[in-house]
């Protein structure tokens, strides 16, 4: 499985629609077999979304995504876990040991995030969104 992670100043890029590279990571079975890091094409968050889908990516883990291109994502069978906060490289290890749904990776203002098969960040005005990987 090929996971990516937006990523800034080693930190979880604060908003996917403007991030600029992401960490990826070759996984399997808790493991990491390979990491790099990819650019990605400034400006079109849909081309980013592209370039991640092209390079084998299954699980995009992000801040904070607008409704457009979350909803293209899911559409093209990527699986998202967004409003993500913290480490890189500690939310890498957190995803892979199962304990990514502490409220310590959670975005500022995410209240409540349900893993199981996926996650959950209430916004405001109060709608769910359903994550899956």
């Amino acid at each position: 499985m090929n996971v990516a992670l937006t990523v800034w100043n080693d930190r979880i890029s604060p908003v996917f629609d403007v991030s600029r590279k992401v960490m990826l990571a070759s996984v399997d079975q808790g493991s990491v077999l390979e990491q790099k890091e990819l650019e990605l094409p400034s400006g079109d968050p849909y081309g980013k979304l592209d370039t991640l889908l092209q390079a084998g990516v299954d699980l995009l883990i992000c801040g904070a995504i607008s409704r457009p291109v979350e909803g293209y994502a899911l559409s093209r069978g990527l699986g998202l876990i967004p409003f993500t906060a913290g480490e890189a490289g500690q939310i890498l290890s957190a995803y892979l040991d199962g304990s990514l749904q502490r409220p310590d990776f959670r975005m500022p203002g995410c209240r409540r995030r349900r893993f199981q098969g996926g996650g959950m960040c209430r916004r405001r005005g109060g709608g769910g969104r359903h994550l899956g990987h």
